[in-house]
């Protein structure tokens, strides 16, 4: 079943389009295609329908076992149609994403978290204990550069070395959306 956009009890949502979808997280199930771990040390728990310690519902939670040594973060098959891409295509995301700092590492005030779809990285330096818009637009976009078609995996992860996730590192994520331009 479809929804139509974001906080729709739905997972997710095509819009007829096979280029965009986005989740919401409002509902008590688990979207399709789901998020899964990745990378990940000991296991990480994702829970969906989850309210973040500043009171926001709907949220997909992550909560890490064990401490993290390398990067890791999660997963998530893209229901797009990758074998429409052609070289030069942008890929537009963007996501709200609240990070807990208790059991993140030390160091640094801000976590690097990066988002990797297509052959390509984006980072974002985000401050723990509140939420962060997550946004490439155009002009700071994905951009397919490869002839070869890509994966369909789009990943959200932690690299850097002094702010990994520690045991019961924790995080939400809200409003996810995902699109192709030609």
């Amino acid at each position: 079943m479809l929804g139509l956009g974001l906080g729709v009890p739905m997972g997710g949502s095509l819009v007829d389009d096979p280029t965009y979808f986005s989740y919401g997280f409002s509902g008590d199930y688990e979207p399709s295609p789901a998020f899964a771990a990745h990378s990940v040390e000991g296991n990480l728990t994702l829970s969906y329908n989850q309210t973040a310690p500043d009171g926001t519902t709907g949220c997909l939670k992550g909560v890490y076992d064990t401490a993290q040594t390398n990067n890791s973060g999660i997963i998530i098959t893209s229901p797009l149609d990758v074998s429409r891409l052609t070289v030069g295509d942008v890929v537009l995301a963007s996501f709200d994403i609240y990070v807990v700092d208790e059991n993140w590492g030390t160091g640094a005030d801000n976590v690097s978290t990066t988002l990797t779809a297509f052959d390509d990285d984006k980072t974002l330096s985000l401050a723990p204990d509140q939420f962060s818009s997550f946004t490439v637009v155009a002009g700071d976009s994905f951009t397919v550069g490869s002839t070869s078609v890509p994966d369909n995996h789009i990943i959200i992860r932690w690299a850097t070395a002094n702010r990994l996730p520690g045991a019961g590192g924790t995080f939400y994520i809200r409003n996810f959306n995902f699109s192709i331009k030609s």
